[in-house]
Order: C-alpha cells, then sequence, then structure tokens
C-alpha cells in the first residue's frame, strides 16, 4: 500500500508523470493530496445526493398514488360536502392546494 501522498501524486497524474513528482517538492506534493482528498469527498457527496434524490422520488410517487387514491374514493361518494368537490376539482385542475389558516 502506498502512502497517502504517493497515492495522491499518482491520481493526479498516473505512473507517466513519476520522473516529474519529485520537481512538485512539498507544495506540489500537498497540493496533489488536497487535490484527491477533495476529489474522493466530492465523489461521496455525489453518491450521498444521489441517494437523497432517489429517495425524495420515493417519497414523492408514493404521495401522488395516496393522493390519487384518496381523490378517486372521495370522488366516488354519492353524498359528499361542497368542500369535498371544492377539492377534488382544485387537484384535477393542478392547482397548488394550501391548507394552512
Amino acid at each position: 500500500m502506498l502512502p497517502p501522498l504517493l497515492q495522491a501524486l499518482q491520481a493526479v497524474g498516473g505512473p507517466e508523470t513519476a520522473p516529474f513528482w519529485p520537481t512538485l517538492g512539498i507544495g506540489g506534493g500537498l497540493a496533489a493530496l488536497m487535490f484527491t482528498l477533495w476529489r474522493q469527498d466530492r465523489q461521496e457527496s455525489q453518491s450521498r445526493f444521489e441517494k437523497l434524490a432517489a429517495d425524495f422520488r420515493d417519497v414523492i410517487e408514493d404521495n401522488t398514488k395516496a393522493m390519487t387514491a384518496l381523490l378517486v374514493k372521495i370522488d366516488d361518494l354519492p353524498d359528499r360536502c361542497a368542500a369535498a368537490e371544492l377539492l377534488v376539482e382544485i387537484v384535477k385542475k393542478g392547482k397548488p392546494i394550501n391548507l394552512e389558516p
């Protein structure tokens, strides 16, 4: 296993740039290490974001199914109230609903 600094240098330039690594000095090595760590963090952050987006999409799909089922049940009621009829019309038109007072 290579030390982290050499891993960073390999990730930045690959083995074909190995003869030039000593010319980078400490600053170049630290910059390569920081770049590698940033890239790893960025990849982890991207994977976490993709998982969050997938979870959010699932929640939205579940809510849409539940609202559709509820609207079908309300629409099938023989003696529904005026508020239920208004709710069904609003949702069918695609308008947002604000239930806060």
